[in-house]
């Protein structure tokens, strides 16, 4: 079941090269991970609650590196996220 009204988005929006997943970071500090190959959030999460500021996937889209506002980093690695 997918969580509703989180809060607004964050500035943190960002595909892969691949195009096949997104990643959305919420002000609430949510973080989803939509597959548009399937049409479907594949995770969702709270990291923490602060705003999402940006998020970097590594250039082998192995890892992904997702910035707060608060000045917490947080790396991701997809292949056990997923």
């Amino acid at each position: 079941m997918v969580s509703q009204n989180q809060g607004s988005l964050g500035e943190g929006i960002k595909s892969e090269d691949t195009d096949t997943l997104v990643a959305i970071g919420f002000k609430s500090g949510f973080l989803r991970i939509l597959d548009l190959n399937e049409m479907k959030i594949v995770h969702e999460t709270l990291l923490f609650q602060s705003p999402v500021m940006a998020i970097e996937f590594s250039l082998d889209n192995r890892f992904m590196a997702v910035f707060f506002k608060s000045g917490k980093i947080v790396i991701i690695n997809k292949e056990r996220a997923g």
